[in-house]
């Protein structure tokens, strides 16, 4: 088990104080180069969709090399479009989800069946609350695919300190593609799980973090066996649960940011979105320090990452009133142009 931030010598982030080297890329953009799971031109695969018996034989001593240093089509650009849409007063969600469909008209190569089905009802006109829940209306199974739980870290470092608030972006920006509980609550659990590991929590207890006030019973017991489970049980699939859990237990079974995104690569099937969000969580655990320099030299879109992670947390600051604990209690004000504000909460 890997030593907790505490033990390995780390502060935690205090409210009036923070180190932005914690919030270097990781954090925002998931895993930072997804290890050759895309080539620089984001559609053609290594690893992706490979079972994990193919990668490990291919590749025996892990993928541990980007090529080129560009992203996937998918992943960043859709945490940079929540990110883009954050502001001094809180989240815009018509805003994210022009973003959205700006990003599916641009024509990536990549993206799931249920996002594109949600975008395009966006792109005829349907408002953010109201394409993502009429799809789950529609589906018998649900939509309970991984696209939100991939793209909702920006969430935990624009409301870290306003725990309700979090709570409510994170299940509000995965409604406007994926409305499924498993999904909107899952999102919620590994937000939580970043701030628990941005504010110096332990890793050993990253599990209770994520999980605390979790109203889904299904996303708790995908996080619950985490950290005992046997490799060889642990599914990495499109499934927003099986993702949910390979992620943590990446974290939970390396002790550093690297080994962590290396390992849910190689897991296989959909390896780069549990790579990302493995990466959220490695980059929150272990800080900008950890990334290994061959990867941070050739990051496509690094400044733009830096910069984006400093003003999320600056903003969050700004809204901070120290030894006054923000509560679901205090209720979430949403204006009638969809931007949620802590500011007009008082805060």
């Amino acid at each position: 088990m890997p030593r907790s931030l505490l033990s390995a010598g780390r502060q935690p982030i205090s409210a009036r104080r923070f180190h932005y080297e914690y919030f270097y890329g990781i954090p925002v953009c998931g895993s930072p180069c997804r290890l050759r799971v895309w080539r620089c031109t984001g559609c053609n695969t290594r690893v992706q969709i490979k079972s994990r018996d193919e990668v490990a034989l291919k590749y025996p001593n892990g993928l541990r090399d980007i090529v080129g240093g560009g992203w996937s089509q998918v992943r960043p650009p859709m945490m940079l479009a929540i990110a883009r849409a954050c502001t001094s007063d809180g989240i815009d969600l018509d805003q994210v989800a022009a973003n959205f469909v700006a990003w599916m008209r641009s024509g990536p190569k990549d993206i799931g069946n249920q996002t594109r089905q949600a975008l395009s009802l966006l792109a005829s006109g349907l408002r953010w609350d109201e394409a993502g829940e009429r799809l789950q209306r529609e589906s018998a199974r649900g939509v309970a695919g991984n696209g939100s739980v991939m793209r909702c870290a920006p969430i935990a470092l624009r409301f870290r300190s306003h725990h309700g608030c979090m709570v409510q972006a994170a299940i509000d920006t995965s409604r406007i593609t994926h409305a499924d509980s498993r999904a909107t609550w899952g999102s919620v659990a590994i937000c939580q799980g970043i701030v628990h590991l941005l504010d110096g929590g332990a890793i050993e207890s990253v599990l209770d973090a994520a999980t605390a006030g979790v109203e889904d019973d299904d996303v708790r017991s995908a996080v619950a066996p985490a950290g005992t489970l046997d490799y060889e049980h642990v599914r990495s699939a499109g499934f927003v649960l099986e993702t949910v859990t390979a992620a943590l237990w990446s974290l939970l079974h390396e002790d550093s940011a690297e080994d962590v995104v290396v390992r849910a690569a190689m897991m296989g099937d959909d390896a780069d979105t549990t790579a990302t969000v493995a990466g959220a969580l490695a980059g929150a655990a272990y800080g900008a320090e950890a990334i290994p320099q061959r990867w941070r030299s050739i990051l496509h879109g690094r400044s733009e990452i830096e910069a984006m992670a400093r003003q999320l947390l600056a903003w969050d600051m700004q809204g901070y009133i120290p030894n006054t604990p923000f509560t679901q209690s205090h209720g979430c004000a949403w204006a009638t142009w969809s931007r949620y504000s802590c500011a007009s909460l008082g805060m």
